[in-house]
């Protein structure tokens, strides 16, 4: 049951990071696979942290590209 929702949490951050246009379709699938491991062998005292920082790290790189749009040119994602 665990791996069942570990793999249902994986699917649910890279789908809403895809949807969000926090990442790309290669990196959902990268997120997809750590947040599975992460999720199955670390439980919540591992998953929360990094997710905590997924999200504050994702928020504020949309507040950046508010105030300074050309970070883009700077920054490119790979």
């Amino acid at each position: 049951m665990d791996f069942v929702l570990s793999v249902l949490l994986g699917l649910i951050i890279s789908f809403a990071s895809v949807r969000l246009k926090i990442l790309s379709c290669s990196g959902a699938f990268a997120t997809f696979f750590l947040a599975v491991i992460v999720f199955y062998f670390g439980k919540i005292q591992w998953t929360l942290p990094l997710l905590t920082f997924f999200i504050l790290s994702s928020f504020l790189s949309k507040i950046r590209k508010k105030f300074n749009p050309n970070v883009d040119k700077v920054f490119q994602k790979i």
